[in-house]
């Protein structure tokens, strides 16, 4: 387990609890340290799903631009092309893509990719794409839908790709709406400015939040924590369109990436969504906005009595070790905390998802060997819920009898040899079983690790079973 704390001048106590493993302490206090962290982390990233391969894109290319910044050589070219190559052969007959390849379009996803595609080309990428099918459903789409964030997402489709419309005309239409919310007036504010019309951008203060630490965000009322409205996605936005403000002050904006610094709590941002939206933004005023601070200086006392200046840093606190940690200096330091160990019971954690799993007609676990059964989990969902992943292990002893696909109310399958992730794009109130054919092969006693149900976008949403076991003659 990590976590990732904002070091402002307050001291904070550290000690390990009662937990065998050392804690490992790691503290940065380079902003572009970190964010090339993130880069690394969004790369290696297991899954891949039409946004996930974006993502990953957007992460080489601001690796890239890193290499260039500092002169340095970059060496992951080939891996640009191969997710080129991938999000091309994933695209749909009517230009778009889907969460998966044979999911149905998705309008967010598919500006991400496009926006993925276009940095590769300016950045000297050889790639095609034929737009005559996507220009005309962007056409339709925009005369004929009544979703004002889908039509803002539509007319960036346009932009992007040079489609001809009448933007002041969909953008005056959209404003004249009776009940245009606080997240679609911002979303309209930045329209205007990629299209360059006026804006005024005064509104945005009545948005304007602060942390505990002084950092600034943005929060609407009746605000969402849906993918696409959040407090870091609208901060996002709000950066870009305050970024593009010529009265914007250069703290300000720092104010700003530090709470976007500051909600990596967990070691990383949230999803990779975020992670590539946070990176691509942020970026190019991490490499330029250098300037004279006073160097931060951490003053570790306690069991451990020590004077760190020089960064990044790192050290382990032993079991039983209590450390206090006070930070001096203008410019923030990043700490993050870890430890590695085997939990041998794991907790079952229920919320608003339950997950279970049983044998077919094998209630005991007892298997035949050579005899095809089948795994079955079941997801009780207390709320409705989207971007659900669900991980089902399998015993060691057992093989894959079969490796169907997309089966009812999934988008995706992967096969691991340890386990099955199923994607679905939604799922409603109710129970869903989920069904694995296996084929047990080695006699022996076997664990059975927990399953697992989260929101792929929100992870902290998650439930998982106990551990069990398979016996296999």
């Amino acid at each position: 387990e990590a976590i990732e704390l904002y070091l402002e001048p307050a001291p904070i106590n550290l000690e390990p609890g009662a937990l065998p493993a050392p804690v490992k302490l790691y503290a940065r206090a380079d902003q572009l340290d970190i964010v090339t962290d993130e880069i690394s982390r969004l790369i290696e990233y297991k899954y891949n799903c039409n946004e996930q391969v974006a993502s990953k894109l957007k992460a080489i290319m601001a690796e890239k631009q890193i290499a260039e910044h500092q002169g340095k050589r970059f060496d992951n070219d080939s891996k640009a092309q191969r997710l080129i190559r991938l999000l091309t052969r994933n695209r749909k007959d009517n230009g778009w893509w889907g969460w998966w390849k044979n999911s149905p379009d998705n309008s967010w996803a598919t500006l991400h990719v496009l926006e993925a595609l276009a940095r590769a080309k300016q950045m000297g990428y050889s790639l095609k794409l034929d737009n005559d099918n996507l220009a005309g459903k962007i056409t339709w789409d925009l005369e004929n839908t009544t979703d004002i964030s889908t039509r803002i997402r539509l007319l960036k489709m346009a932009r992007l790709m040079g489609v001809t419309v009448d933007y002041k005309r969909f953008v005056a239409f959209m404003e004249a709406g009776k009940q245009i919310s606080s997240f679609e007036m911002v979303q309209l504010m930045e329209l205007r400015q990629l299209f360059r019309m006026a804006c005024n951008t005064d509104t945005l203060k009545h948005f304007r939040r602060e942390t505990l630490f002084g950092n600034v965000f943005y929060s609407f009322p009746a605000g969402s924590n849906s993918l696409v409205n959040n407090d870091v996605q609208n901060t996002l936005m709000v950066y870009n369109i305050l970024k593009n403000d010529s009265v914007t002050s250069h703290d300000a904006l720092q104010k700003m990436r530090n709470y976007l610094f500051e909600q990596r709590k967990s070691g990383c941002w949230r999803n990779t969504w975020e992670s590539a939206r946070v990176i691509e933004t942020i970026l190019p005023d991490v490499l330029t906005g250098k300037r004279s601070v006073v160097k931060p200086e951490l003053r570790l006392s306690g069991d451990i009595e020590k004077k760190v200046v020089t960064f990044p840093f790192e050290m382990e606190l032993q079991p039983g070790q209590k450390i206090s940690i006070e930070k001096t200096g203008d410019a923030p330091v990043y700490l993050t905390t870890w430890q590695h160990y085997w939990n041998p019971e794991p907790q079952v954690r229920r919320n608003d998802f339950e997950i279970t799993t049983r044998f077919q007609n094998e209630p005991d676990g007892l298997l035949t060997g050579g005899k095809v059964t089948k795994l079955i989990a079941t997801v009780k969902i207390k709320k409705a819920a989207e971007f659900v992943m669900i991980n089902i292990p399998i015993p060691a002893g057992c093989s894959y009898a079969n490796k169907d696909m997309n089966r009812y109310n999934e988008a995706h399958r992967e096969y691991y040899r340890n386990e099955v992730a199923i994607f679905c794009e939604r799922l409603s109130v109710g129970e869903h079983t989920f069904e694995v054919e296996l084929l047990p092969r080695y006699p022996g006693k076997y664990t059975l690790n927990p399953a697992k149900v989260e929101l792929m976008y929100f992870p902290t949403f998650y439930s998982n079973n106990g551990l069990k076991s398979a016996r296999i003659k």
